[in-house]
């Protein structure tokens, strides 16, 4: 007896399970037994008609969303005349260049209207792709056998599911249609619905699956393994079966346009929930638990509330502003170990947060520190080398103007602080350092630049354009036989810079393009490595995250583009 009364006084397990079994459990059983066989009739037809209502709106969304795309498309194909340029082999680089703007588009325009249709694409029959900004199709080639069961679909329209693979995995459902200009076909003409959108009208606890005429999955949200479980079509509205001793309430919809059948499997376990009959019983049930258990609430409260106040408080005001959590509670239970093991806990993250953030710091101004020094060694050493190479072999004019180009180029990167400066301080740059280093060459290097008049205040990061250039001449025209240009085009393009850099050098193969996309997979002794485009990668991602984007495009022949987009909130 002594020892159970001890138990009672220092433990709060004891406590909470003597007063609650007495005062609250053994009735809410009684009640619960009774009022049980009534609210799960009530429950599972309210939960019947809600899960028929939100297959309802998806059916609705997605008969739009697919409306939607075949309009778009329809206004493309009106349009096949542009589309049909694509398949002219015989074009200049800067006539494909200007084709692959005009489709793109011509793409980017037909799905805004289309707003659920994430991703445009048109595959031509010549093995190019365009799309409306989303590069998940742009590897598709015309001759892959998704493509080719499209184009057997003519003259009507392709409804399938498909895994989208580049980056990530993404699911999406895909409408396409042959694309024929003049009775020939030009290519195919394809949009993603990403499953995505979906999934944002559907509840989490839901089974649902959409499948088309021909029974194939559309889409699949949940447990995917159940269609394997079970033939889902030949189940009826409101009916229940059993899987794996599951129990699961189905409910059936066909779409308007009667393209599609969804079907939705509940599980019992979460029919009860957010049930506003089952939450009135539940009340008045508790309602009643309370007024026979009030006694013993007050005592629990009483005994233990005080202190889970101060606990809670103390432990919000750490979450909320990291402070340290002071407690003067003096109780030998669990409570008072409780409490005091949180004072130690939160002191100590509480320091370790403070350290992690300074280390951070330190870190990050380190590694842009170490970045942006690497690039002037480099650049004064080759400058050096090109006056060398100058006083021996060719006259005093051309000293001269790589001289003045030099000391220029020195104040601009010695004398403007701060990791930002303006686009026009950038391109005096460029133009200083071309005019270095187009003595390296033997053939003449042309440089043009086409910015908008209302971006030159904006602020770059210092030196993000050079390596860029660099490379152009040091790879792209070393065994040119031809007057070398260099093209910078800047544009703004919604809330982002866009930069195009292009010469018409040798290009880059598929392999040196991946590698320079993959930086972190480089060999680290590499120059592209040190002072190159790997360390412009390293940079933007250290000011950007990873909220930019950089591609290059070339066909390994005769011109190299290098596109970059950054947010012009931090310019």
């Amino acid at each position: 007896m002594k020892t159970l009364i001890n138990s009672l006084r220092i433990s709060i397990k004891f406590k909470l399970t003597a007063l609650f079994l007495l005062g609250i459990l053994i009735p809410m059983l009684i009640l619960s037994a009774s009022l049980y066989y009534q609210c799960r009739l009530i429950i599972q037809r309210k939960e019947l008609e809600y899960a028929f209502n939100e297959l309802e709106i998806l059916n609705s969304h997605l008969d739009k969303s697919i409306s939607q795309i075949k309009n778009s498309m329809t206004g493309i194909l009106m349009n096949a005349e542009v589309l049909s340029e694509a398949s002219d082999r015989n074009m200049s680089e800067i006539e494909r260049y200007l084709t692959r703007e005009k489709i793109n588009a011509l793409l980017t325009s037909a799905s805004a209207y289309a707003a659920t249709g994430q991703s445009f694409a048109f595959i031509s029959e010549n093995g190019h792709s365009y799309d409306n900004g989303n590069p998940i199709n742009r590897f598709l080639k015309y001759e892959d056998a998704y493509v080719q069961r499209i184009v057997d679909t003519w003259p009507g329209w392709s409804i399938s599911a498909r895994e989208l693979y580049k980056v990530v995995s993404v699911s999406a459902i895909t409408i396409g249609i042959p694309v024929y200009y003049r009775r020939e076909d030009i290519g195919v003409l394809i949009a993603d619905i990403h499953h995505a959108s979906l999934d944002a009208i559907v509840g989490e606890d839901r089974n649902i699956f959409i499948l088309n005429e021909d029974n194939d999955y559309l889409y699949t949200h949940g447990n995917s393994g159940l269609k394997d479980a079970i033939n889902l079509f030949s189940l009826s509205n409101g009916s229940t079966i059993d899987i794996d001793g599951v129990e699961y309430l189905c409910v059936k919809t066909h779409s308007t346009s009667q393209l599609f059948t969804t079907i939705a499997l509940i599980p019992e376990k979460v029919i009860f929930k957010d049930s506003s009959s089952f939450t009135f019983q539940s009340f008045i049930a508790i309602l009643i638990i309370f007024c026979e258990s009030f006694i013993f609430a007050w005592l629990v409260g009483v005994m233990i509330s005080g202190n889970i106040i101060k606990v809670s408080k103390s432990v919000d005001a750490f979450t909320d502003y990291s402070v340290p959590v002071k407690l003067e509670i003096k109780s030998r239970d669990e409570i008072g170990r409780l409490s005091r093991g949180i004072e130690n806990m939160t002191t100590r993250i509480s320091n370790l947060l403070k350290e992690i953030s300074r280390r951070e710091e330190e870190k990050r101004h380190l590694e842009l520190q170490a970045l942006q020094s690497q690039i002037n060694p480099h650049m004064i050493y080759n400058t050096l080398n090109t006056i060398t190479y100058l006083a021996q072999v060719q006259s005093v004019a051309n000293i001269e103007e790589v001289s003045s180009s030099f000391v220029q180029l020195l104040q601009l990167v010695s004398k403007i602080p701060g990791q930002f400066i303006p686009i026009r301080r950038e391109l005096d740059y460029i133009r200083c350092y071309t005019n270095i280093k187009k003595y390296n060459l033997i053939y003449p290097l042309q440089v043009e630049i086409q910015v908008d008049v209302n971006l030159y205040n904006y602020r770059i990061p210092k030196l993000i354009l050079q390596p860029f250039v660099e490379n152009s001449i040091i790879h792209g025209f070393k065994d040119l036989c031809r007057e070398g240009v260099i093209s910078i085009n800047i544009t703004q393009r919604d809330a982002f810079l866009r930069i195009l850099i292009g010469d018409n050098g040798v290009g880059m193969d598929k392999k040196k393009i991946a590698d320079i996309l993959r930086p972190e997979e480089q060999d680290s002794d590499k120059l592209c490595q040190k002072v190159g485009i790997s360390n412009t990668i390293k940079r933007l991602m250290l000011h950007y995250d990873n909220n930019f984007t950089f591609d290059i495009l070339s066909d390994s022949e005769t011109y190299t583009i290098i596109i970059l987009e950054i947010p012009m909130e931090n310019c």
